[in-house]
């Protein structure tokens, strides 16, 4: 049940879904402002800005990641906060924590909106919709109570536009509950943005109904436009939690979250698995690369030469669970060691350097 006072107590497995924020933040920022431009930063359920024991809660962190950044008096573009709390007592104790902050930042930077999200995302939008304006580069967190309050159809016209991203926490937990609920079809028509969610009444009580909606919700991001769409499971020992879902258009933000995901995991009772068929588990796997190679192996073997280019694009891309600094001295340096592959290049090159056009040519042992 959502909490009913101001602030609450901060739950273990929340630090999952703040370190993650923390550390894309740390990547996000520099590379979003390192031109003169406008970016914005959404956080559409903001909450009152820290915990019962005064532990951050995410604008904070937010704001944190961006003034306290070593790149901090090198970042050339404007960043806006957008801080989105329906509550008015939490959106008034926001205003006072996030207080600090604003000596580092301009007037406008910091907008704490008393609103439901939906109202004020529609506004936004609105806003640059009527007339015609480009949408900055936006990263919108979506992390509400339950499965109300995110409907598919804002995150589709929040995805109409280039380089915005969207970062959804989804309760497996919630969805399944709440089909018992007198008005749960209208709620889960908004949250998938399809009525296809009913086939899931139909398959029994599991793993294999869990992923059935899983796999719907990352269909339904894909088909409102996301061009990458990443899932990770939280699990505390083996119960899940929660999944994370990442949806974005620009293939070098699916590579830096998922680079935020290996940094996060594990910690403490909790660990990041994938969503694959192995549910590789980040960061402890004795053979971590393995399934890389083996991914690589089976996409370019038999195949002409490649250019290094083309599988960092490949390995950055949804399709693996790994991101580019996996890539060169943790898997194609094995494989050449091993003779499975040969790389050539037109610039000097020492064995595990692949600087850019290095042609690669894998060719998996015939015994």
């Amino acid at each position: 049940m959502p909490p009913s006072t101001t602030t609450w107590q901060l739950k273990d497995h929340t630090l999952g879904k703040h370190k993650v924020l923390r550390n894309y933040m740390d990547a996000w920022l520099p590379k979003m402002l390192q031109y003169r431009r406008k970016v914005l930063f959404i956080d559409g359920f903001a909450g009152p800005g820290e915990y019962a024991r005064g532990e951050d809660g995410s604008p904070v962190i937010a704001l944190d990641a961006y003034t306290n950044h070593s790149a901090f008096n090198r970042m050339r573009g404007q960043i806006n906060f957008v801080f989105i709390e329906k509550e008015s007592d939490r959106a008034e104790h926001l205003r006072g924590v996030i207080a600090p902050y604003l000596d580092k930042l301009s007037d406008d930077a910091i907008c704490i909106s008393n609103s439901p999200f939906v109202e004020k995302m529609n506004e936004i939008l609105e806003y640059y919709e009527n007339p015609l304006r480009d949408f900055p580069p936006a990263f919108v967190m979506i992390d509400p109570f339950g499965v109300k309050d995110a409907p598919m159809q804002v995150i589709r016209r929040i995805l109409a536009y280039p380089s915005t991203e969207v970062y959804v926490s989804l309760m497996y937990n919630y969805i399944n509950r709440f089909r018992k609920q007198p008005d749960f079809e209208n709620s889960l028509d908004d949250l998938f943005g399809c009525p296809h969610w009913r086939e899931g009444l139909e398959i029994a009580e599991g793993v294999s109904r869990r992923k059935f909606y899983y796999n719907l919700y990352e269909r339904c991001l894909r088909e409102a436009g996301a061009n990458y769409v990443l899932s990770f499971d939280l699990y505390e020992n083996e119960r899940l939690i929660y999944t994370i879902f990442f949806a974005t258009q620009r293939l070098e933000g699916c590579d830096v979250m998922k680079e935020a995901m290996w940094k996060t995991a594990p910690f403490g009772d909790y660990k990041f698995k994938s969503r694959t068929v192995n549910q590789l588990t980040l960061g402890i796997e004795p053979n971590d690369f393995e399934p890389l190679s083996k991914a690589l192996l089976d996409r370019y073997d038999h195949q002409d030469w490649v250019t290094i280019d083309e599988v960092e694009k490949y390995v950055m891309s949804d399709k693996t669970d790994y991101h580019t600094g996996h890539l060169k001295r943790q898997t194609l340096l094995p494989l050449e060691n091993a003779n499975i592959l040969r790389a050539d290049s037109d610039a000097p090159r020492r064995k595990g350097d692949y600087p850019p056009g290095t042609r690669l040519l894998f060719q998996k042992p015939w015994f």
